[in-house]
């Protein structure tokens, strides 16, 4: 009698993570648009994006000014538009896009749906070599770059995130092929332009590579300094210019509640201002207008100190004894969940967190145990990847999701997952490495 072949446990999570992810995209952008078209609500419950008259402005809101970069006046003039409130080598995608043409706007778009298409593509054809055509697999790979959401709010806010994505896949790739120098340039030239991707130098503390993790010290140091040179007039005053963008972007979307923003925004510290504005309204029965005027400087400032030693405390006493699988999938989720703002966007690197399981994923791992806590990181990505601003009238999709980053940094740091991936365990049995021989 001819029995029916099962899938493989791998397989099983899989086309669970394709359900979730398939189905929550799909629940949330029919929800909107029946809000849309059939109710005829307005905005936020129309969309599940930011407002349509914000689209692209991420891009489009600084490229008058960044058209003048080197020039006298950059990050001062006021008839040049908003002024550059990021760290100043984050200026240099926009120059480059701008170099290769009269359409900026366009330039960026094309780019970045080809870096997400052609990083797809890539390990789509890797899989395909290595396991053979597997549908669910493919099907997984392409899913999750076509439908998730932080790609997609990537492109709807002209975020240049999507450079710093590419230099954080460039450096994971060249990290596990035992790269040293070519993994700490890029993970230090994306920490020069968002400062939150240096935090995976600490990685080759692991290895003893210390050269390596000085050599990435030094990279935004050059790079911050070279811009700041650029923009002039002097290096010293460069850094006073800055000031006043700096300051405005702290009042706007630090230290004031920014509700529109805070649905879009998985940090702790949001969750800690969705907190209070929630306690006030329904415990303390305030006003919309007064919830609207919450300032959050000395919860700010006490957040300032307590986020860093608990991330100090927590690398220390944990993470750094743990396999690199695990440090990796612990900065990663670190560097999204700290910062004071960390919106959507930032979640396009959890593509990388993604591929680095499924990767784990196929080596078969040999406890149960680890199985099935990387299965269940990968079901919790697939929610993580979905909107969820089905919520937004309530403003809690960002807050779901820091919580789900919450409890997948809690898996990381409780469950070791040594893998050939990272050359922290030898080859299994019938399994072949993953990794190609560095040499």
């Amino acid at each position: 009698m001819n029995s029916v072949k099962r899938p493989a446990p791998w397989q099983r999570v899989l086309w669970v993570y394709l359900l979730i992810l398939w189905g929550c995209t799909a629940g949330e952008w029919a929800f909107a648009a029946y809000c849309k078209h059939v109710l005829h609500r307005r905005y936020p419950l129309d969309t599940v994006l930011l407002t349509p008259a914000a689209r692209f402005s991420d891009w489009v809101n600084f490229l008058p000014r960044t058209s003048h970069f080197g020039e006298t006046g950059f990050l001062t003039r006021a008839d040049w538009g908003f002024l550059f409130p990021y760290p100043l080598p984050s200026v240099l995608p926009y120059v480059l896009i701008q170099q290769l043409g009269p359409h900026p706007m366009r330039n960026y778009l094309v780019a970045t749906i080809l870096i997400f298409l052609i990083c797809a593509a890539l390990l789509s054809v890797y899989l395909a070599r290595r396991y053979g055509w597997i549908a669910v697999l493919q099907l997984s790979v392409w899913s999750t770059v076509l439908v998730g959401y932080p790609g997609i709010w990537v492109i709807d806010r002209g975020n240049v995130e999507v450079f710093l994505w590419l230099l954080v896949c460039c450096g994971t790739y060249s990290f596990i092929r035992q790269r040293p120098y070519q993994a700490a340039a890029c993970f230090a030239i994306a920490g020069s332009m968002k400062i939150y991707p240096a935090i995976l130098l600490l990685l080759f503390l692991r290895r003893k590579q210390y050269r390596a993790m000085a050599f990435g010290v030094l990279v935004p140091s050059v790079f911050t300094l070279g811009t700041l040179a650029i923009a002039g007039p002097t290096i010293p005053q460069a850094m006073r210019d800055m000031k006043p963008a700096a300051d405005t972007l702290r009042d706007a979307q630090i230290v004031a509640l920014a509700p529109d923003g805070l649905r879009f925004d998985h940090s702790v510290f949001a969750l800690c201002k969705q907190a209070t504005a929630t306690y006030s309204a329904r415990a303390l029965g305030w006003s919309t207008d007064r919830i609207g005027a919450l300032r959050f400087d000395h919860s700010a400032k006490v957040y300032s100190i307590v986020a860093p030693i608990f991330f100090l405390l927590l690398y220390l006493v944990r993470i750094r004894t743990m396999p690199l699988l695990n440090q990796f999938l612990s900065l990663v989720f670190l560097a999204l969940l700290l910062p004071f703002v960390s919106y959507d966007y930032t979640l396009v690197h959890l593509y990388v967190v993604f591929a680095v399981l499924l990767l784990a994923l196929l080596e078969h791992t040999a406890r149960p145990t680890q199985t099935k806590s990387v299965s269940a990181l990968i079901l919790l990505l697939a929610v993580i990847f979905s909107p969820l601003t089905a919520l937004g009238q309530h403003m809690y999709a960002g807050q779901i999701k820091c919580c789900l980053l919450l409890i997948s940094l809690g898996i990381a740091v409780s469950v070791p997952f040594p893998t050939q991936l990272f050359q922290d365990q030898e080859p299994a049995l019938g399994v072949g490495s993953l990794v190609a021989d560095p040499r």
